[in-house]
């Protein structure tokens, strides 16, 4: 079912825990959607008050995460709700859940109303489980997150005051088109990555990820949670010695660009390291059963 509105999705958390990854499993996306995820406090029926919102991402058929980043999102023991919002565009919620409390609302017309609008008694379906899931971190997490002031604007990616359901367009000193030129991939392609609003070493090599596997954004990101960069070039049959010369040569031939604080943060949630370097240590395991899954940690072994 296609939707113009907000997605819910009950879960229920059995220790305290930090949300590191909001993800959703989209297919029929249509052009220029755009989306952002929340968690909500449950109210017994429904959900109650938005704990915590993401930023404005673009959609792309597949699985679209978004990282929480610097946020420090952190849910004690309970009953939650995930939320995924249509902001612009529209598109369906697919796959089936793992740790999913069968509950699922549809809400059409309605972008993550904070609080959750009990009084229209939406239908709750018991029957099915959508792709709606976080990774979690339950190693030394802090206090829990205070909910968000009722009624106040979901934040937004914004650097000049715009209208909260309207996408904001980074400036880049190159344009889509010399980028994917230098890189080999299409104009869409390069405007995807930078949909993501990741750090530009990093739209970098997934532009030429793009170019040479024939792969999306999304693929090449659901990799990144639990591969090295190299580990990703051998899954798509490339060296990455020889692949890291060829990106630098290309590069080369373009004008520098300029790292938004933002994007240094997600960058930095994808990949601590500003430089990939050859044989890195192998990145902890990480579960991805729904919230109900942890991420691996050093400090808890």
């Amino acid at each position: 079912m296609s939707v113009t509105g907000t997605v819910y999705q009950k879960y229920t958390l059995a220790q305290l825990s930090q949300v590191t990854i909001l993800i959703a499993q989209l297919q029929g996306v249509s052009a220029g959607a755009s989306i952002r995820m929340g968690i909500y406090n449950d109210g017994g029926t429904y959900p109650s008050n938005l704990i915590y919102a993401t930023q404005l991402v673009g959609a792309y058929n597949g699985i679209n995460g978004i990282y929480t980043g610097a946020d420090n999102v952190n849910l004690g023991p309970g009953t939650y709700w995930l939320a995924v919002d249509y902001v612009s565009g529209s598109a369906a919620v697919t796959g089936s859940g793992s740790g999913v409390t069968p509950a699922l609302i549809i809400l059409n017309g309605y972008d993550m109303p904070n609080p959750f609008p009990s009084a229209l008694n939406p239908p709750i379906d018991t029957l099915n489980k959508l792709y709606l899931s976080a990774y979690i971190n339950t190693c030394n997490p802090a206090a829990t997150t205070t909910p968000l002031p009722t009624d106040t604007p979901v934040p937004t990616l914004t650097f000049t005051p715009t209208p909260a359901s309207t996408p904001v367009t980074i400036s880049y000193v190159n344009s889509a088109a010399t980028c994917a030129g230098t890189f080999g991939c299409s104009i869409s392609f390069v405007n995807a990555c930078r949909a993501l609003n990741l750090d530009i070493t990093t739209l970098y090599i997934m532009m030429r990820l793009g170019a040479t596997c024939g792969c999306q954004p999304s693929d090449i990101m659901t990799l990144r949670l639990t591969m090295s960069w190299d580990e990703i070039c051998t899954h798509y049959g490339l060296d990455w010695t020889t692949f890291t010369t060829d990106l630098q040569t290309r590069i080369n031939t373009l004008q520098p660009e300029i790292n938004t604080p933002n994007q240094l943060i997600r960058g930095a949630a994808n990949d601590p390291s500003s430089i990939p370097i050859s044989n890195p240590d192998s990145m902890p395991d990480t579960l991805t059963t729904g919230i109900t899954s942890k991420e691996a940690c050093p400090l808890c072994q």
